[in-house]
C-alpha cells in the first residue's frame, strides 16, 4: 500500500473542526492537531483480523470512519454549524435492510481515472461507504470542488465540472452513480450534460447552479456535505420536508421548489 499523504497539521484547535478536537492525553491544551491524534507508534492493529488496515501505524484501521468522526462528526463533517444545512453523503453498508437494502450497490471498485487511486470501503464485506471512498491523503489526489480549493478528493466535483460523452469518470458523484443514478444505466434521469440551460430562457436561482457552458451537473441540485439538513441523505440543495435528520434514510419530500428553481412554476 502506497504511504499517505498528511491531513495539515496547521488545524487551529480554535475554529471550525478544530474545536472538535480531544483534550490531549498529557494535559494542558493544544494548538491543533498532533501526530498522535491518528497514529501510534507501536502496536497498530495489533491482534486485529487485518492488521494491515493499520497501515501507517494508525490508531484506527483504514477501511472504517472512526479516525475521520473523531473530529468530524458524521452529522455534520465539515463543522459549518449552520442546523439548516447538515446533511451529507450516506455513510455506511447500503445492503443492510435498515438502510438501502441494496444487493448491488454503486460501489467503485475501477481506479479513478485522473488520482489513479481506488476507493475504500468498510465493513464486514468490505461495501460500506466511508470518508475515504470519496477522499484520500494518498499521493495523487485531486484538488477541486466549487471553489477549485477543496484537496484530498478521489476525483473532481463541485458545480462546474463538465465532462464528454463516455467521460462521467472523471466526476466524483458519475464515477460511481453513472449518469443514471436512480437506475445505474436503465431507465431516465434528468439530463446532465444533454440539458442546456439556455433554451429555458431562465436565470436558474440559487441555490441551483448550472456549468460554465449551461450543463446540469449532480451538484446542481446536491450537495455531498452542507446539504439542506430535510433532505437527509437525499442531500438536496432546497427541498420542502418536514423532516429534521440530517442522516434519514429516505425522508418523505416535495422537490418541486428545487425543480422551480430552474423550470417556470407557471408552466410546470
Amino acid at each position: 500500500m502506497p504511504l499517505l499523504y498528511h491531513h495539515g497539521l496547521t488545524v487551529s484547535a480554535e475554529s471550525g473542526c478544530g474545536k472538535n478536537l480531544p483534550a490531549p492525553a498529557y494535559g494542558g491544551s493544544r494548538t491543533g492537531v498532533e501526530c498522535g491524534d491518528c497514529h501510534r507508534a507501536h502496536n497498530a492493529g495489533f491482534g486485529k483480523e487485518n492488521e494491515s488496515d493499520y497501515i501507517p501505524i494508525l490508531r484506527e484501521p483504514l477501511s472504517s470512519a472512526e479516525a475521520c468522526s473523531a473530529c468530524h462528526d458524521p452529522t455534520d463533517p465539515t463543522c459549518g454549524g449552520n442546523p439548516g444545512q447538515m446533511a451529507s453523503h450516506f455513510i455506511g453498508d447500503p445492503t443492510l435492510p435498515e438502510t438501502y437494502a441494496d444487493p448491488a450497490p454503486p460501489l467503485r471498485t475501477a481506479i479513478w481515472p485522473e488520482s489513479k487511486l481506488s476507493s475504500i470501503y468498510g465493513g464486514a464485506t468490505g461495501q460500506s461507504v466511508t470518508c475515504l471512498s470519496c477522499h484520500t491523503f494518498r499521493p495523487g489526489y485531486v484538488t477541486s470542488g466549487d471553489d477549485g480549493k477543496t484537496a484530498h478528493l478521489l476525483a473532481r466535483s463541485g458545480n462546474s465540472i463538465e465532462w464528454e460523452e463516455g467521460g462521467e469518470g472523471i466526476y466524483l458523484c458519475t464515477g460511481c452513480h453513472t449518469a443514471n443514478p436512480g437506475t445505474m444505466g436503465s431507465g431516465f434521469t434528468h439530463p446532465l450534460m444533454a440539458a442546456d440551460m439556455t433554451l429555458l430562457e431562465r436565470i436558474p436561482e440559487p441555490p441551483v447552479t448550472v456549468t460554465p457552458n449551461q450543463h446540469i451537473n449532480c451538484d446542481s441540485c446536491h450537495r455531498p456535505h452542507g446539504a439542506t439538513t430535510s433532505s437527509g441523505y437525499y442531500i438536496l440543495e432546497h427541498i420542502r420536508s418536514a423532516n429534521t435528520d440530517p442522516q434519514a434514510i429516505q425522508p418523505p419530500v416535495d422537490f418541486s421548489v428545487l425543480c422551480h428553481k430552474c423550470h417556470d412554476a407557471s408552466e410546470y
